[in-house]
């Protein structure tokens, strides 16, 4: 049975792994990539139902965290893709706290340190 908490956590996983991968694998790093765009884009587009049963999509909030994760490493996979960036500025103000620490990441300043940071490390 299809699920939007794993289909979330399936594209922030494989987001975060083609950001290490660039570099070692760059097909596997591009392929993962590919995939965790295609579940976003899927859940997006066609979102999961609710499930019937109480607790049969985690404790409340764990859907919206995990797509607030989600969306977060493909924002840095994607090097801040514009997609990525609205939707966590629209869920901000309903995630828990916990994953909203995270939010410094997002700043235009992070994003570029990071990509600095990756290209100066792959010229060692």
């Amino acid at each position: 049975m299809k699920s939007a908490t794993l289909q979330y956590g399936a594209a922030a996983s494989l987001s975060a792994a083609s950001v290490t991968l660039k570099g070692w694998d760059d097909a596997l790093a591009k392929e993962c990539l590919h995939t965790a765009v295609k579940l976003w884009e899927e859940e997006q587009t066609n979102p999961t139902p609710a499930p019937s049963r109480p607790g049969g999509g985690g404790p409340p909030g764990m859907g919206q965290t995990m797509e607030w994760r989600a969306a977060l490493e493909l924002l840095i996979a994607t090097n801040g893709g514009e997609t990525y960036m609205k939707r966590l500025l629209e869920i901000y103000p309903t995630i828990p706290r916990a994953s909203a620490s995270a939010v410094g990441r997002l700043s235009a300043p992070y994003l570029t340190w990071t990509t600095r940071s990756k290209n100066n490390w792959k010229k060692r």
